[in-house]
């Protein structure tokens, strides 16, 4: 996700080059170990876990990079127009109460209020210093400072928003958990709204372990991802009981491709029917 953290000089390659090294050897022995704990309950395409992390790790390194440099990672990808807000605008238009997730230095806000957005508009950020900017920046937002596998309120929201690739912070065994989190603060047919990267993307100065785990190792601190599979997203809406509304494809500014995934709150009364639908085709 970040791009040219690490500047070019022989200290930094240097630097790059042992963390890689050192992490590779640590986890060497774990390459070939097989996923018993998952593959029961979860029958997918992963076969190894190459490293053992979690969103903590990324929140640390969050934390120590600048805010230009996000600034500068949002222009190299294309992202600073907001080509993923507008590619949105239906549902923002039509969403009276949006909570996004991962606010950041605030570019998916910025661009909401732009598009004339005139509903409640809430950001959830668990970094302190993007709190603070936040704040001092957004005064007509809602600023919630709390980690989003912990975060908890009564307030329903018709649209909630992971941009950015947001998904991918988190690893594989915490996906599941915050999307059900998620779920409950989803008010009737309300939506939640993901951004990822294509499979096999290439990112700048990642390490890519296999096609859906990356780390990157910089100055201020390693950052890891885990991409899902698109089974494993359709596990995730099936165990989750939402219904994968679409999946919409565009392009940034530089030219690259995303995927916005739509998925949609379903109502008790259509759960219910759709389950008797089931019941009465299998009987038959």
């Amino acid at each position: 996700m970040f791009h040219r953290l690490i500047k070019k000089t022989s200290t930094n390659n240097f630097t790059l080059f042992y963390y890689f090294v050192k992490n590779f050897a640590m986890e060497n022995k774990k390459l070939s170990q097989p996923r018993l704990a998952t593959r029961k309950k979860y029958p997918l395409r992963i076969k190894y876990r190459k490293f053992s992390w979690s969103n903590s790790d990324n929140i640390l390194t969050y934390q120590k990079i600048p805010l230009n440099i996000f600034k500068k990672t949002a222009i190299a990808g294309g992202l600073d127009n907001g080509c993923d807000v507008k590619a949105l605008k239906k549902y923002i238009q039509n969403a009276k109460s949006i909570l996004e997730v991962g606010a950041g230095y605030g570019r998916v806000l910025d661009h909401i209020i732009k598009s004339g957005f005139k509903g409640k508009l809430y950001a959830l950020e668990r970094t302190t210093k993007f709190c603070r900017f936040l704040n001092k920046h957004f005064p007509t937002v809602k600023i919630i400072h709390a980690d989003v596998r912990k975060f908890k309120t009564k307030h329903k929201f018709d649209l909630i928003l992971l941009m950015w690739a947001g998904l991918g912070d988190f690893s594989h065994d915490e996906q599941l958990l915050i999307l059900k989190n998620l779920k409950l603060h989803l008010g009737h047919h309300g939506f939640l709204i993901f951004d990822l990267i294509p499979i096999g993307s290439k990112v700048i100065n990642a390490i890519n372990y296999d096609r859906q785990n990356k780390s990157i190792f910089t100055a201020y601190g390693d950052h890891y991802g885990y991409f899902p599979l698109f089974d494993e997203i359709e596990f995730y809406t099936r165990k989750l009981n939402l219904s994968l509304r679409e999946r919409k494809i565009y392009k940034t500014k530089t030219n690259k491709i995303r995927y916005l995934y739509i998925l949609e709150k379903l109502s008790y009364i259509t759960d219910t029917n759709a389950t008797s639908q089931k019941r009465t085709s299998s009987r038959k």
